[in-house]
């Protein structure tokens, strides 16, 4: 099945999904709807110096000449949340499977 990307609610999401599904109907059958990853972004409002917050986290990973980021696993149970922040001021978090799992992030 697939995924309905760049929805801003649970709503959406689903609407969007059955939608998809009504289209294909006649090739698959749709059941068991589920929000598996959510992806939020915000913006800080000014430009990072990422080499001097690589220093204050642990288990970050920050190789410029590889990605242009830093990603931030967020510790979250057996969840794999992860936060990635750019020198724009720019912060993403993923992995995600609930609200819930974003606000603590």
């Amino acid at each position: 099945m697939c995924p309905p990307i760049g929805t801003r609610s649970k709503e959406d999401a689903l609407k969007a999904t059955w939608r998809f599904a009504y289209l294909i109907d006649s090739l698959v059958k749709f059941c068991n709807f589920c929000i598996s990853n959510l992806v939020y972004s915000g913006f800080v409002g000014k430009r990072l110096q990422l080499h001097r917050l690589y220093s204050q986290f642990q288990n970050c990973v920050y190789e410029p000449t590889i990605f242009p980021g830093m990603k931030i696993p967020i510790p979250l149970n057996d969840k794999k949340v992860i936060a990635l922040i750019f020198h724009t001021g720019k912060i993403i978090i993923t992995g995600a499977k609930n609200e819930e799992d974003v606000d603590f992030a």
